[in-house]
Protein backbone atom coordinates (compact mmCIF):
# COMPACT_ATOMS: atom_id res chain seq x y z
CA UNK A 1 0.00 0.00 0.00
CA UNK A 2 1.29 3.55 -1.12
CA UNK A 3 1.36 6.25 1.81
CA UNK A 4 -0.22 9.24 1.40
CA UNK A 5 2.99 11.48 1.91
CA UNK A 6 4.43 9.41 -1.37
CA UNK A 7 0.77 9.85 -3.38
CA UNK A 8 1.26 13.36 -2.80
CA UNK A 9 4.87 13.65 -3.61
CA UNK A 10 4.18 11.85 -6.78
CA UNK A 11 1.25 13.84 -7.82
CA UNK A 12 3.11 17.19 -7.17
CA UNK A 13 5.88 15.58 -9.59
CA UNK A 14 3.62 14.95 -12.09
CA UNK A 15 1.74 17.72 -12.09
CA UNK A 16 5.33 19.72 -12.12
CA UNK A 17 6.54 18.28 -14.54
CA UNK A 18 3.69 18.20 -17.36
CA UNK A 19 3.44 22.18 -16.25
CA UNK A 20 7.11 22.09 -17.47
CA UNK A 21 6.75 20.10 -20.64
CA UNK A 22 3.64 22.46 -21.51
CA UNK A 23 5.71 25.32 -20.61
CA UNK A 24 8.46 23.88 -23.24
CA UNK A 25 5.54 23.12 -25.87
CA UNK A 26 4.66 26.42 -25.60
CA UNK A 27 7.83 27.98 -26.42
CA UNK A 28 8.58 25.52 -28.95
CA UNK A 29 5.24 26.73 -30.60
CA UNK A 30 5.71 30.57 -30.42
CA UNK A 31 8.85 30.08 -31.89
CA UNK A 32 7.50 28.00 -34.99
CA UNK A 33 3.96 30.27 -35.22
CA UNK A 34 6.27 33.77 -35.40
CA UNK A 35 9.18 32.76 -37.32
CA UNK A 36 8.68 29.70 -39.02
CA UNK A 37 11.78 28.12 -38.07
CA UNK A 38 11.91 25.27 -35.62
CA UNK A 39 14.36 25.99 -33.18
CA UNK A 40 16.47 22.61 -32.10
CA UNK A 41 18.37 24.15 -30.03
CA UNK A 42 15.01 24.92 -27.48
CA UNK A 43 16.20 22.04 -25.62
CA UNK A 44 19.58 22.66 -24.99
CA UNK A 45 18.63 26.50 -23.70
CA UNK A 46 16.28 24.81 -21.49
CA UNK A 47 18.44 22.40 -20.09
CA UNK A 48 21.27 25.66 -19.89
CA UNK A 49 19.06 27.69 -18.10
CA UNK A 50 17.72 24.85 -15.73
CA UNK A 51 21.49 24.33 -14.50
CA UNK A 52 22.22 27.80 -14.39
CA UNK A 53 18.87 28.48 -11.99
CA UNK A 54 19.82 25.65 -10.14
CA UNK A 55 23.56 26.62 -9.49
CA UNK A 56 22.59 29.88 -8.38
CA UNK A 57 19.99 28.91 -6.23
CA UNK A 58 21.01 25.60 -4.31
CA UNK A 59 23.34 25.43 -1.29
CA UNK A 60 25.98 23.76 -2.36
CA UNK A 61 26.36 25.82 -5.23
CA UNK A 62 25.96 29.99 -4.91
CA UNK A 63 23.17 29.19 -2.16
CA UNK A 64 21.14 32.38 -2.85
CA UNK A 65 17.99 31.15 -2.89
CA UNK A 66 15.11 30.01 -5.54
CA UNK A 67 13.86 33.55 -6.46
CA UNK A 68 17.69 34.80 -7.46
CA UNK A 69 18.09 31.60 -9.25
CA UNK A 70 14.61 31.65 -11.32
CA UNK A 71 15.60 35.56 -11.73
CA UNK A 72 19.42 35.08 -12.94
CA UNK A 73 18.76 32.40 -15.05
CA UNK A 74 16.06 34.34 -17.04
CA UNK A 75 18.54 36.87 -17.51
CA UNK A 76 21.37 35.12 -18.71
CA UNK A 77 19.48 33.15 -20.78
CA UNK A 78 17.50 36.21 -21.91
CA UNK A 79 20.92 37.84 -23.08
CA UNK A 80 22.11 34.00 -24.40
CA UNK A 81 19.37 33.68 -26.79
CA UNK A 82 19.80 38.05 -28.32
CA UNK A 83 23.56 36.44 -28.68
CA UNK A 84 22.33 33.34 -29.99
CA UNK A 85 19.76 35.03 -32.42
CA UNK A 86 22.47 37.37 -33.86
CA UNK A 87 25.27 35.28 -34.56
CA UNK A 88 23.84 32.26 -35.78
CA UNK A 89 20.03 32.94 -36.91
CA UNK A 90 20.27 36.93 -38.23
CA UNK A 91 22.88 36.08 -40.81
CA UNK A 92 20.60 33.92 -42.81
CA UNK A 93 17.45 36.17 -42.75
CA UNK A 94 17.66 37.34 -46.16
CA UNK A 95 18.35 34.55 -47.90
CA UNK A 96 15.66 32.60 -49.47
CA UNK A 97 16.60 29.08 -47.75
CA UNK A 98 16.24 30.65 -44.48
CA UNK A 99 14.35 28.05 -43.15
CA UNK A 100 16.79 25.26 -44.39
CA UNK A 101 20.20 27.29 -43.02
CA UNK A 102 18.79 28.27 -39.81
CA UNK A 103 17.13 24.49 -38.80
CA UNK A 104 21.30 23.06 -39.68
CA UNK A 105 22.40 26.30 -37.58
CA UNK A 106 19.75 25.64 -34.87
CA UNK A 107 20.52 21.85 -35.15
CA UNK A 108 24.26 22.50 -34.98
CA UNK A 109 24.56 24.89 -32.05
CA UNK A 110 22.56 22.32 -30.06
CA UNK A 111 24.98 19.89 -30.80
CA UNK A 112 27.45 21.81 -29.49
CA UNK A 113 25.67 23.44 -26.81
CA UNK A 114 27.54 24.81 -23.51
CA UNK A 115 25.06 23.02 -21.79
CA UNK A 116 26.58 19.47 -22.68
CA UNK A 117 30.33 20.52 -21.17
CA UNK A 118 28.56 23.14 -18.63
CA UNK A 119 29.36 21.00 -15.42
CA UNK A 120 33.06 20.65 -16.53
CA UNK A 121 33.68 24.06 -16.94
CA UNK A 122 32.21 24.87 -13.24
CA UNK A 123 33.47 21.50 -12.12
CA UNK A 124 34.85 23.38 -9.09
CA UNK A 125 31.46 25.19 -8.64
CA UNK A 126 28.88 22.64 -9.61
CA UNK A 127 26.62 20.92 -7.18
CA UNK A 128 25.98 16.96 -7.59
CA UNK A 129 23.37 15.33 -9.59
CA UNK A 130 21.25 13.69 -6.34
CA UNK A 131 21.04 9.71 -6.22
CA UNK A 132 17.86 8.66 -6.88
CA UNK A 133 18.77 4.45 -6.47
CA UNK A 134 21.41 2.58 -6.20
CA UNK A 135 22.46 -1.01 -6.84
CA UNK A 136 23.96 -3.32 -9.42
CA UNK A 137 23.64 -3.29 -13.24
CA UNK A 138 24.69 -6.83 -14.35
CA UNK A 139 25.19 -7.07 -18.08
CA UNK A 140 22.28 -9.42 -18.97
CA UNK A 141 23.27 -13.21 -20.18
CA UNK A 142 22.30 -13.50 -23.69
CA UNK A 143 24.53 -10.02 -24.53
CA UNK A 144 27.38 -11.25 -23.01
Amino acid sequence: MISFDTLLAVTSGGLVLGAIYALMAAGLAAVWTTLGIFNFAHGAFIALGAYIGWQIADAQGAGLGLALGVAGAVVTMFFAGILFHLVLVRPFERRPDIVTASVITTLAASHGSPARSMPHCLSGWSSPIPTISSGFIGRLPCCS
